[in-house]
């Protein structure tokens, strides 16, 4: 279906084509924040600039402070959250982002936290030496993932009379993991 106003201007028309694909993962890849949006149990909504990193199965990582309201957002909730990555550098009137919903988590296994430290330091370019246990136990820092669920992209905007309305385009968050899996190989 085309974006329209009955269905909030979300096309599925494009949702598997190559280009649109290729824009998505180009927009992940080229940028390393996001905002993270968590609500709190009474219902207030919170957002956070996060450096974050993904995996071959487009799961992000970050690492946060536990006491964060971030954090404590995702320990108090079930852990739905949202995430929108954009190109912060265009000139206004142009927008280019990739919006996800989803579940966040703080991880606790080794292995997983070990995994995320190589991707987050590969990712920043920074050869620290961290270990799981610089977030487990007693320290003030965890690792937390996201799982994406539903994803879209910006699409084109729409003239309505002398206004533009802001589309976007829901993508096939199957296909979108397969293609970035075949660029992204996968940790050891």
């Amino acid at each position: 279906m085309d974006a329209c106003a009955e269905n909030g201007y979300v096309s599925t028309v494009n949702s598997h084509t190559e280009a649109v694909l290729q824009r998505a993962i180009a927009i992940i890849h080229t940028n390393a924040y996001c905002t993270l949006a968590t609500v709190s149990a009474d219902g207030t909504p919170w957002g956070s600039p996060l450096f974050f990193a993904v995996d071959e199965a487009l799961n992000l990582y970050w690492s946060s402070a536990v006491a964060a309201l971030h954090s404590r957002n995702i320990a108090q909730s079930d852990g739905t959250a949202t995430i929108t990555i954009f190109n912060p550098v265009v000139h206004a009137g142009v927008t280019e982002g990739v919006y996800f919903s989803g579940q966040a988590k703080m991880i606790s296994e080794t292995h997983a936290i070990e995994s995320a430290i190589q991707l987050m330091m590969a990712k920043s370019g920074k050869s620290l030496q961290r270990t799981a246990a610089d977030y487990q136990d007693s320290s003030s820092r965890r690792i937390y993932q996201f799982e994406v669920e539903q994803a879209w992209i910006t699409g084109d905007r729409l003239a309505d009379g002398n206004q533009l309305i802001d589309t976007k385009i829901e993508l096939d968050v199957c296909e979108l993991r397969s293609r970035f899996a075949s660029i992204v190989p996968p940790l050891r």
